[in-house]
């Protein structure tokens, strides 16, 4: 069963993460200078994002140390580093930027644990 659900997990972040570059493709003729699985232009969006913290949280709920930490709180965590690492290598980050990440994350991780929570309940 959760084997299951690990590969709806990943199956959704796929989607996102293909997805995500399409809204950033560039409307002139220039070719894009990288679209990629993952970049931080993509880590940037909030799909993006989304994706990233769903499969970082999966990946090491079960981790030792991790898993005493409530999955809720380590995605909280996990988003927020991934929103600001997003937000240095893009624009830079700034004092504003990084207010608001932190607000960003929060709607980030609610957005993981919602998708999390959807397909456990579908599937039991």
């Amino acid at each position: 069963m959760k084997r299951k659900v690990f590969i709806g997990l990943v199956f959704v972040a796929m989607l996102a993460l293909v997805c995500a570059p399409a809204a950033l493709a560039q409307t002139t003729d220039e070719p894009a200078a990288h679209v990629g699985f993952f970049d931080w232009g993509v880590l940037a969006t909030y799909a993006g994002a989304t994706a990233a913290t769903i499969a970082v949280t999966q990946v090491f709920k079960g981790v030792g140390f991790i898993d005493r930490i409530p999955t809720r709180l380590f995605a909280y965590i996990v988003a927020l580093i991934i929103l600001i690492a997003a937000t240095a290598f893009t624009d830079g980050i700034t004092p504003e930027s990084a207010a608001l990440c932190i607000v960003n994350a929060l709607m980030v991780s609610l957005a993981s644990n919602g998708a999390y929570d959807a397909v456990i309940t579908k599937n039991n």
